[in-house]
C-alpha cells in the first residue's frame, strides 16, 4: 500500500523533531556526566572549578594518580552507558515513528532527519543549555559535598575521641589483667617458698611443683 506524500512528509518532520528531543535527552545526559567529574567549558568557569570544600580545603577535582585512574574509570563508564541509552532511545524513537507513519517499513530518511534534528538542537539550543546548566551542576555537587563535609567534621571529631578512649579503657584493661596475672603469680611463688622453708627447702617427694620442674628441665 502506497503512503501519501503528506505523510512521508511528516514522518520527515517527526524525524526532525524525535532528533532535537533526543538532543535533550542527551543534554539531561550530559549534566549527569558533570556530578561524576566530566568537564565539557575547557576555557570557562575555571575559578568555578578551583571551588574548596570548607574545612578540608579540598577541591572537588582528583589529584592522586590512584584517584584520577579511578576517576578516569568512572568518566568513561557513565559515558559509555549514557552513549549506548542515549543511541538505544533515538532507535526505538525511529522504530516507533516508522511503525505509526509507514505501516512498520524502515525508511532510510528517519535516520537522516532524527541526525539533522539532533545536530541541530546540540549546536545551538543545546550550547546555551550546556552553558547555564553546567556551572549550575556543579554548584548542586559542591552543595551536596559541602554539606555533608559540614555534617560528617563534628561525627568525625566525635568517632576519633570515642576511639581514642576505647583504646585507651583497652589498654588500661590490658595492663590491670598484667598486674593481676603478675599478683597471682607472686602468690602462687610466695606459697611455694613457704612450703619449701616449712620442709627446710627440701623436696617433697612425689609431685613436684610445676616452677620445680621447668628448673629441672633447663639444667637437663
Amino acid at each position: 500500500m502506497e503512503i501519501s506524500p503528506i505523510l512521508l512528509a511528516k514522518l520527515l518532520l517527526y524525524s526532525v523533531l524525535w532528533g532535537g528531543i533526543v538532543g535533550a535527552l542527551y543534554d539531561v545526559n550530559r549534566i549527569v556526566r558533570v556530578f561524576f567529574g566530566v568537564r565539557y567549558s575547557k576555557k570557562h568557569f575555571d575559578s568555578l572549578y578551583s571551588l574548596r570544600l570548607p574545612f578540608s580545603k579540598k577541591e572537588i577535582s582528583l589529584k592522586n594518580k590512584t584517584d584520577k585512574t579511578k576517576g578516569k574509570f568512572i568518566k568513561g563508564a557513565v559515558v559509555l552507558f549514557g552513549d549506548l541509552l542515549s543511541v538505544t532511545v533515538a532507535a526505538v524513537g525511529i522504530v516507533v515513528l516508522n511503525y505509526s507513519y509507514n505501516d512498520g517499513r524502515f525508511r532510510a530518511f528517519t535516520v537522516i532527519g532524527t541526525l539533522v534534528g539532533f545536530l541541530i538542537y546540540y549546536f545551538s539550543l543545546g550550547k546555551l543549555v550546556m552553558l547555564a546548566c553546567e556551572p549550575l551542576a556543579f554548584l548542586i555537587k559542591y552543595a551536596i559535598c559541602a554539606v555533608f563535609v559540614i555534617l560528617g567534621y563534628p561525627i568525625k571529631f566525635f568517632l576519633y575521641f570515642l576511639l581514642k578512649f576505647v583504646r585507651k579503657i583497652c589498654f588500661l584493661l590490658r595492663l590491670a589483667l598484667e598486674k593481676r596475672r603478675k599478683k597471682v603469680y607472686n602468690i602462687k611463688e610466695l606459697d611455694y617458698l613457704l612450703e619449701m622453708a616449712k620442709n627446710g627447702f627440701l623436696k617433697k617427694q612425689g609431685a613436684m611443683p610445676e616452677k620445680e620442674e621447668e628448673r629441672k628441665h633447663k639444667e637437663v
